[in-house]
């Protein structure tokens, strides 16, 4: 059985996820997570990307230096806001 969060709880924790994850996401991102991905992906030079999910979008910005085409989206409005800063 799984459990949603409503939209409320993930505005809750938005800023604390972001002084967690800050503009360079967790460690085991950094060192695990992340660089298995851009393998999967390849060359993704203007390639669009959808990013459900993104937090505070640190994984979005990433794709978008790699010169990806990015559209990143996040259900708290909190986190809405740090992307848009």
């Amino acid at each position: 059985m799984t459990t949603k969060l409503p939209k409320a709880d993930w505005d809750k924790v938005a800023k604390w996820w972001d002084s967690e994850a800050g503009n360079i996401g967790l460690w085991h991102q950094q060192h695990d997570i992340d660089p298995v991905i851009f393998k999967i992906l390849g060359d993704i030079r203007d390639k669009r990307i959808l990013e459900i999910g993104c937090g505070n979008g640190y994984f979005a910005r990433l794709l978008a230096k790699k010169r990806a085409k990015i559209m990143a989206i996040d259900l708290s409005k909190e986190r809405e806001r740090s992307l848009l800063a």
